[in-house]
C-alpha cells in the first residue's frame, strides 16, 4: 500500500535508517517557527476558503435561506485577527423590502449586538430541501462563473500528515541532504 512516508522518503520504506539520523541538526527554536508558519499557513487558508464557503451567498442565480434565531454564527471584525473573532448566537432577525434578512440581533460573550449579515459567517447550515432556482430571461446567455470548491476535510487532513512528518522530513533532510 502507498503511504504517506513513501512521498516524503521518495524511496521503498525498508531502507535502513542512520543511527545518527535521530540526533537532529536543526535547533528546536527553528522548528518552533517553521511548526508556527504552517499553522499561521494552515489558518490563513482555512479562514480564507472554509469561512467564507459559510458566508457564500448566491443571490442572482439561487435563493439561499435566511439566518434564523438560534443559528450560532462567527463575527467578522475588520480590525481584529482573524483567530480573535467572536462567536455569537441570532438572537433577532429583521427583513428588507424583499423579504430577505439583512440585519440581526446577535448575543455574544460581552453582550448583544447589532450586525449586518455581510459580517456575519454561520457555523452550519440546516439541511433542507433545495429551493428552485430564480429564473431569469439572460441566464442562458452569460456563462455563470466557475468556483474552485476545496474541500475543508481534505485541507485539514494534508495539514496534519505534514505536521506529524515534519520532524521526520528534517531528519531525512539532515541526513540525506534531499533538495
Amino acid at each position: 500500500a502507498l503511504t504517506p512516508g513513501h512521498f516524503l522518503v521518495e524511496e521503498p520504506l525498508t531502507v535502513q535508517v542512520d543511527p545518527s539520523a535521530n540526533q537532529s541538526t536543526t535547533s528546536l527554536t527553528s522548528r518552533w517557527k517553521v511548526v508556527s508558519q504552517i499553522r499561521h499557513e494552515f489558518w490563513k487558508r482555512w479562514s480564507a476558503e472554509y469561512l467564507n464557503s459559510l458566508q457564500e451567498r448566491r443571490k442572482w442565480s439561487t435563493q439561499s435561506p435566511n439566518v434564523e434565531p438560534g443559528q450560532l454564527v462567527i463575527i467578522k471584525e475588520d480590525y481584529m485577527p482573524v483567530m480573535q473573532w467572536p462567536l455569537g448566537r441570532i438572537t433577532r432577525t429583521y427583513k428588507g423590502d424583499d423579504g430577505a434578512v439583512r440585519v440581526v440581533d446577535v448575543k455574544t460573550q460581552n453582550g448583544e449586538i447589532k450586525r449586518d449579515i455581510t459580517r456575519l459567517a454561520p457555523l452550519w447550515k440546516k439541511e433542507k430541501e433545495p429551493l428552485p432556482p430564480i429564473e431569469t430571461k439572460s441566464r442562458s446567455e452569460e456563462p455563470s462563473p466557475k468556483r474552485l470548491k476545496t474541500s475543508s476535510s481534505m485541507l485539514v487532513s494534508m495539514m496534519l500528515v505534514a505536521l506529524l512528518f515534519l520532524p521526520q522530513t528534517c531528519v531525512i533532510r539532515s541526513t540525506y541532504k534531499l533538495t
